[in-house]
């Protein structure tokens, strides 16, 4: 029998912001404007519910509406399909999974990285990042509000518009969004996404013909490659390249290239800090006051103090640094090979990234065509 660690919840949220996705169709919206978001759900630029988010913040602009919203969860790695209601547990979710952890390195991981691999102290062995690719998914869009009906009335619902309801499908419901991007065959071009909420693990890009169902068995087939060195894009203009992590080994399909999160999640408190009672950080204090809550370290110098509220009004828990924890302050910026033997045409790009501290993975689809 299947036992769950924690309650469900829908507290991690991360977008694509470049290109701009299918999944940000209701950011025009009147409830949406200046960055503000209705009562029922949660925002995916800022935590000022009363305020909206900065008008600046242009480098999030096309991740606004309910962009971050688009998930699947209850999706542990080796298993048929996701139970659409788990987040957060410390235990495979099916009987007989086909598959186990294959990223054990500490620099290969973004949450709890000095557990001994498989021990009872590794606790996140279960979760999507720990075998990249190998974890289902609802569908490769994204599900709306990552399950059928909302999981918990104080969790971040998601609110029923013209264009998606609670529980829609992505690659289903959201219609092509062209924006005019246009990549050459053989080029490097720059893809860019944003966190809300900060699960660690990593992300892929692959590409589907827009002809053909948007499944993952079509993704799988056109993973692209990560070249030169990304970069983090701060809301303000300023960016800093950085040495990447990327993984082709152990990842689904293989050799599929993926790349870790950069940004560490902070915790607030020992008892989420990574590790389970009694192996939890002592530094770590609620509220987080120290370095001994962030899971790695940042590739930014550490501003003083270590990080602060997202805004005012942000909850206890909702927390940044320069470039660590909850961070709306910039994206993280690839840049991806096309390949030069791709047929020109239009073609659906999917965004995944493979949370590591849940059993969760967030997806977004947008146009671009093929020259």
């Amino acid at each position: 029998m299947l036992k769950l660690q924690l309650a469900s919840l829908v507290a991690g949220h991360g977008m694509l912001v470049h290109p701009p996705s299918r999944n940000a169709v209701d950011r025009t919206l009147e409830e949406f404007a200046n960055g503000a978001w209705p009562a029922q759900t949660d925002g995916c630029n800022c935590a000022d519910s009363r305020g909206g988010c900065p008008a600046a913040s242009a480098a999030r602009a096309s991740g606004g509406g309910q962009a971050c919203l688009w998930f699947s969860q209850g999706c542990a790695i080796g298993c048929p399909s996701c139970t659409n209601l788990h987040g957060h547990t410390n235990v495979s979710l099916c009987e007989h999974p086909t598959a186990t952890a294959t990223l054990n390195s500490p620099a290969l991981r973004t949450m709890n990285v000095d557990a001994p691999p498989g021990t009872e102290r590794d606790v996140y062995r279960f979760n999507p990042w720990r075998a990249p690719g190998t974890a289902p998914v609802a569908d490769s869009c994204g599900m709306a509000g990552g399950s059928p009906h909302p999981v918990r009335q104080d969790a971040a619902l998601f609110y029923d518009t013209a264009f998606a309801r609670q529980g829609d499908l992505g690659s289903k419901v959201l219609a092509p969004a062209p924006s005019g991007t246009v990549w050459a065959r053989g080029s490097a071009q720059e893809v860019a996404w944003a966190i809300r909420y900060n699960h660690g693990g990593g992300y892929a890009y692959r590409l589907c013909p827009a002809g053909q169902p948007l499944t993952e068995a079509c993704f799988q087939r056109t993973h692209l490659r990560f070249v030169g060195r990304p970069s983090l894009r701060w809301n303000d203009g300023k960016e800093l390249h950085f040495n990447g992590t990327y993984i082709s080994e152990g990842t689904h399909p293989p050799n599929s290239m993926w790349a870790r999160n950069p940004i560490p999640r902070i915790n607030d408190s020992p008892e989420d800090s990574g590790s389970p009672a009694p192996y939890n950080h002592s530094a770590c204090r609620d509220p987080a006051v120290g370095g001994g809550c962030r899971q790695f370290e940042e590739v930014c110098e550490s501003a003083s103090p270590p990080w602060w509220p997202i805004e005012p009004t942000a909850r206890k828990g909702d927390i940044e640094g320069m470039c660590s924890g909850d961070w709306t302050g910039g994206v993280i910026v690839d840049h991806v090979r096309i390949p030069a033997t791709l047929p020109a045409g239009e073609y659906v790009l999917s965004w995944r990234w493979d949370c590591e501290e849940t059993a969760q993975i967030w997806a977004a689809c947008a146009d671009v065509t093929i020259s």
